[in-house]
């Protein structure tokens, strides 16, 4: 039953995924064509920008000199404070335009560049919105599922129904579920937080990779609750719940977006973490069901490949921890944990973990892999040949395979791939399609 609960979950976001994709290309191509249509109206401002930022003063006349071309007046540029997006610093500075002379055609070409921005931001949004709605739906889908089979773990045997409301029941089972759908919609209607709760206290679990992202996550929460509730505009209840780091240069009034990058990271985080509640809740009532270690390698693996690597470290480092799956699935896990702190920077945390490991007694595909995490070229060389010819790694994986990606950057993989027979076959197969 938890398998197909998170099969439609993930197909929740990959809809969700597709639709923005689908939508985006749209929205920048009638972005350019206004820009296109405007780009008269629009150089006065695109002179005097390349005036400010240029520092010798022959160039910054010729732009003063255009600009009073097809300008009646003059543009001042200036520096303003470090501005901000999505509660995070921005590395540049924002500019100021201060226009002197007859600027209502610019004004109306950037009223209108500014509603095609609109657009796009009101995509994010409604997709963030969206987004929020499909994990409440697949949180209530998993409570559903243990307090139906434990229905005392839902806290009703001590509650009580009126006389009116028993004579509405067919049986004492619908009743029953009467009093688990209402304790279900009272924790949907708590916050992210009172959710956690429930999950630790109420169904015992341990939730050790909420930690990394428990802040950012109740941050999400709250900017969607100012979308719907508040339309975008910070008040007093955003800025006394999210951490300092998600407010800084935050004012009440401030009005707040959902970029791009914004809307990926959330679709990602949640996607990752209410996965893996839903999968140490399985573990706990189901913990021989081998095919959890499926999805659990299917998640870390796709944020490998988006190199997502703060995110495949915590799918990573569950499956490995899941003592009831097979040990191949685990070491399999364990390396793509130490990929991921490799490539995150905190290579650090278990380098010693990964010079000291002894995988002699394991197969040579992971032997393999070992070697590429170690940097060490020779061996990995030596022993590739052989695991392509036994087949524990095909020609595919090896150029795939992101614990592999240091060496292919290397000479010798380029000469390995022309000398290889297996891996000549593949080149030219690949190539003919």
């Amino acid at each position: 039953m938890f398998n197909k609960y998170i099969e439609n979950f993930q197909e929740s976001i990959i809809g969700l995924r597709d639709f923005v994709e689908l939508i985006n290309p749209f929205l920048s191509e009638y972005r350019e064509k206004v820009a296109e249509e405007h780009e008269k109206d629009l150089r006065p401002i695109q002179l005097a920008h390349l005036r400010f930022l240029e520092t010798d003063e022959t160039k910054k006349q010729q732009y003063t000199d255009e600009l009073k071309e097809i300008y009646d007046g003059d543009i001042d540029v200036e520096f303003i404070q470090d501005s901000y997006e999505d509660g995070a610093p921005k590395s540049n500075k924002s500019i100021r335009f201060k226009m002197n002379g007859d600027s209502l055609k610019i004004n109306e070409a950037i009223e209108k560049l500014i509603k095609t921005s609109g657009q796009k931001e009101l995509l994010y949004k409604n997709s963030l919105i969206s987004l929020l709605s499909s994990v409440e739906w697949f949180f209530s889908q998993i409570l559903h599922n243990h307090f139906d089979k434990f229905p005392d773990s839902a806290g009703i045997k001590k509650k009580t129904l009126t006389l009116e409301e028993l004579k509405s029941f067919e049986s004492l089972k619908d009743a029953e579920n009467y009093l688990i759908d209402d304790k279900i919609e009272s924790i949907l209607r708590g916050s992210f937080k009172d959710w956690l709760d429930v999950l630790k206290l109420e169904l015992s679990l341990k939730l050790p990779y909420i930690s990394y992202f428990e802040d950012e996550m109740f941050e999400i929460y709250q900017r969607r609750n100012l979308l719907v509730h508040n339309g975008g505009t910070v008040n007093s209840i955003y800025l006394s719940k999210v951490s300092d780091k998600y407010k800084q240069n935050l004012n009440i009034g401030d009005s707040i977006s959902v970029s791009e990058a914004y809307l990926e990271r959330a679709i990602s985080l949640l996607h990752t973490t209410f996965t893996l509640i839903a999968c140490e809740l399985w573990k706990k009532l189901e913990p021989e069901k081998e095919n959890r270690c499926v999805v659990t390698m299917e998640l870390s693996y796709e944020y490998l490949k988006k190199e997502k690597w703060d995110i495949s470290e915590i799918a990573s480092l569950f499956l490995f921890g899941d003592k009831k799956m097979p040990i191949a699935s685990r070491t399999a896990a364990q390396l793509n944990y130490w990929l991921s702190k490799k490539n995150s920077g905190k290579f650090d945390d278990v380098k010693n973990e990964v010079k000291d490991a002894d995988f002699s007694d394991k197969a040579k595909v992971f032997q393999v892999a070992l070697h590429a995490l170690r940097d060490e070229e020779k061996d990995f060389f030596q022993l590739l040949p052989n695991v392509l010819k036994t087949e524990e790694l095909s020609p595919n994986e090896v150029m795939e395979f992101p614990i592999f990606s240091n060496m292919r950057a290397k000479q010798e993989f380029q000469t390995f791939l022309g000398e290889n027979e297996i891996m000549k076959k593949f080149s030219q197969l690949t190539s003919q399609n």
